[in-house]
């Protein structure tokens, strides 16, 4: 370059340093920072700008993980719906009323009225019916989740807590009979067995008692498709009854005839557990009618258990397979909770 143009050059390039250098540097409060000669964003205090930091995904390490359940479809059936049901598996008009309300659970049973065997007069053919409620279907509807059968072992606990709920009738049989005598009409028909004319005056004066127990107990026969109990309960009363008649008991105050009586206490049934919170029985109710002759000879000298097997082996056959065509209508419509209607 010339050296005559060299010194202007300088010096104009000393003064324009001089103007830069005298320029207000700017001052960014936190949480600002300074780039060159501005101040940008700062907040998480990295020295990078935030407009300059590559966008981050929210992460989802920290937030609640929501599961849905699956729902379960509610099906409301009531008392009707289960009634119509087992009378369809049955074959027959049932009909469900209300019997009792214990603490956990509801008692539902079809009511018939029908001869019952209560007795028989002692090394005779004649034989003592009385008309009885009977019960041959009945329902038990658990009300309480915490009393709920889960498994096997609370389907027997339930079945042996409440035996006698399943053979009520054969409970109620001997003191059905009890009260024939002492206050019913076997007074007068002991006079009449005997050839009284009197008969109408006849009167109960007392009583002694012996009695047998040949079956008290609870199987649960082994089946491929539900729990199944079999309550079997029989129970014989011998009695001798003394008797008298009103014009008699005025001079004589000992009896004038003393009748031996004897009286079947049978109870039969088969316990289907149809769900958690139901179960159903079937009962046999006919007991020595009039068709089943070998029956009402069960108060010969000597009896002993042996002689009610045929009976009792030949009940279980007919109700073993209505038990299990229940336990089939049970596993299609009632394998969920039941809900009573309102």
């Amino acid at each position: 370059m010339n050296k005559k143009l060299l010194l202007p050059f300088l010096l104009l390039s000393l003064i324009l340093i001089v103007l830069v250098s005298c320029q207000p540097v700017p001052r960014c409060n936190n949480p600002y920072i300074l780039v060159g000669t501005s101040c940008c964003l700062d907040q998480n205090d990295n020295s990078i700008c935030d407009s300059d930091e590559p966008e981050l995904k929210p992460t989802l390490v920290d937030e609640p993980q929501v599961v849905e359940e699956p729902q379960e479809i509610a099906q409301t059936f009531t008392i009707n719906d289960l009634q119509a049901d087992i009378g369809n598996v049955l074959g027959k008009n049932v009909f469900l009323t209300k019997d009792n309300e214990l603490d956990t659970m509801r008692v539902y049973s079809s009511k018939i009225s029908k001869l019952k065997l209560l007795g028989t007069y002692s090394g005779s053919n004649f034989h003592y019916y009385k008309i009885m409620t009977l019960k041959p279907e009945l329902i038990i509807e658990i009300t309480s989740p915490d009393d709920y059968l889960v498994n096997l072992k609370s389907f027997k606990d339930f079945v042996s807590e409440n035996k006698n709920v399943f053979v009520q009738t054969a409970l109620n049989s001997k003191e059905i009979f009890e009260h024939e005598f002492k206050e019913g009409n076997l007074p007068e028909l002991i006079y009449r067995f005997r050839g009284e004319p009197t008969s109408e005056t006849a009167k109960y004066i007392g009583h002694s008692e012996r009695s047998s127990v040949f079956y008290d107990e609870i199987t649960f026969p082994e089946t491929i498709s539900g729990n199944i109990a079999e309550v079997r309960s029989i129970k014989v009363n011998s009695y001798k009854v003394n008797v008298s008649d009103t014009k008699r008991l005025t001079t004589f105050s000992k009896p004038k005839y003393t009748q031996e009586l004897s009286n079947i206490n049978y109870g039969q049934s088969i316990v289907v557990q149809c769900s958690p919170n139901i179960v159903i029985a079937l009962s046999v109710e006919d007991y020595g009618s009039a068709e089943s002759v070998g029956e009402k000879n069960y108060n010969f000298p000597g009896l002993t258990k042996d002689f009610f097997s045929t009976p009792l082996n030949r009940h279980f056959n007919l109700l073993i397979k209505d038990a299990q065509a229940l336990l089939k209508m049970c596993e299609q419509r009632y394998q969920f909770t039941y809900i009573r209607g309102r």
